[in-house]
This record gives structure tokens, sequence and C-alpha cells, in this order.
């Protein structure tokens, strides 16, 4: 986790753009919501969810495509309802239609597939098409994580549970199995997202009638210049 050494390197780094966003505003948020899709927009605290309608689907994304993954590292403290029969993606995206299983168009992000969390990019390139996805493993995405894109990796940071005040049996047993610390990277090193502005993109939509969600708590973006 961040140090206040961290912090301190990074107020003296001459940074391009430097994006921290609690959501104690949600004025450059947009939502695109179908069927029983809803949105809810607390402080400190976004939340999508694509209600009990099978086939509907949520997105936000910050209304200005400012973000290049080429030169940018991007953290979410993100967290998923349950893996089963839902699709979600959050990350770098060229444009705001719906993500997909091997879309082409130019991104860079995490993309829940058939229960599996992948790292996923693509080169958006007009005359070669192309993308990659990467496998995530041993990871919970119910709890609350932080998840960290760079270039064309991607790993995660666990975080506590949160657990009942004063419940000393269950604190003690959490514990002794509780590892906080960065997990490996993982990397998509042969397809990279294009050199050009995008879309910061949250997006969850559910294949049966069960409602999915999909909640983020902050996103810190930082981006260096190109040479």
């Amino acid at each position: 986790m961040a140090t206040l050494a961290d912090l301190q390197d990074l107020l003296t780094t001459d940074l391009k753009t430097w994006f921290h966003d609690c959501f104690l505003s949600h004025d450059q948020v947009d939502t695109s919501l179908t069927q029983t899709a809803a949105a809810y927009q607390h402080v400190g605290q976004l939340k999508i969810e694509t209600g009990v309608q099978e086939g509907s689907e949520a997105r936000a994304n910050y209304e200005r495509s400012f973000f290049n993954p080429r030169y940018a590292t991007v953290r979410f403290k993100v967290r998923i309802s349950d893996a089963a029969d839902a699709f979600a993606f959050f990350g770098f995206k060229d444009t705001l239609t719906a993500p997909t299983w091997g879309m082409t168009e130019s991104h860079a992000g995490f993309m829940l597939y058939e229960g599996v969390l992948y790292l996923v990019t693509g080169n958006g390139d007009a005359d070669a098409p192309a993308n990659q996805v990467t496998p995530i493993t041993d990871i919970d995405i119910t709890r609350w994580l932080i998840y960290e894109l760079s270039f064309y990796s991607g790993r995660w940071y666990s975080l506590p549970y949160t657990v009942p005040y004063f419940d000393k049996n269950v604190l003690a047993g959490l514990k002794q199995g509780m590892t906080r610390k960065w997990s490996n990277w993982t990397r998509n090193g042969s397809i990279l997202p294009s050199d050009e502005m995008h879309y910061l993109v949250f997006y969850i939509s559910n294949s049966t009638g069960a409602s999915k969600s999909l909640e983020v708590q902050h996103v810190d973006y930082q981006e260096v210049y190109p040479d």
C-alpha cells in the first residue's frame, strides 16, 4: 500500500496528469442503463447493477476520453457481487459501445467472462485488429480489492475483510490467514493498446434473471509525459 514516502515522491514528480476520484461528486460520470439496470452514486462510492431482468446492462464512465493507457497507471478499488452468469469489464476503452469477449477496438482492462477474471488488451489496429487475454487465478472478486493497470500489465492487492465489531473470534481467525500484498504482475506482452485517448469504463451485464453489481470506491490515475 501507499506510504507517506510514496506520497512525497508523487507530489515531487512532474506528471502530465494526476487524477484521483473518491466520488465526492459525480458531475463528470455518465451512465447508460438498459431494462432493469440501475446506478447508485453515493458520496464516496459508485455502484452499477443489472437488476433482475435477463440481459440487462449497466455502464458508467467518465464523460471525457482523456486517459491514455500507453503512458499511464491506474488503480481502482472494486468489487463484483459474484462471478456466476455475469459479464463485466473495467478499464480503458476506445469507445462507449458495450464491451465483448474478443473485442478488437483499443482497450486495456480487467474482464469477467464465464466465471473467470482476465487481463485483456486490444490494439485497435484497423488493418490488423487483435486482442490478447490472460486468465487471473486465485482471486476473490467478491471482496474489495485494489486493481492496478499499467500499459499491458495488471495486478491486484487484497484488502482486509470487514468483520462485526468486537467479534474477536472471527477477527483472530482472519488475522491468521490474511495476506495483504500485491499479487505478481499478469502481462499481455504482445498486444498493446493504441497510443491515443480512451474512456475509463465500468460495465456489467447478466445472462440470467439474477441481479449482478459492480462497485467502485476510488480511482487513481497517473500519466507521465511521452518523452
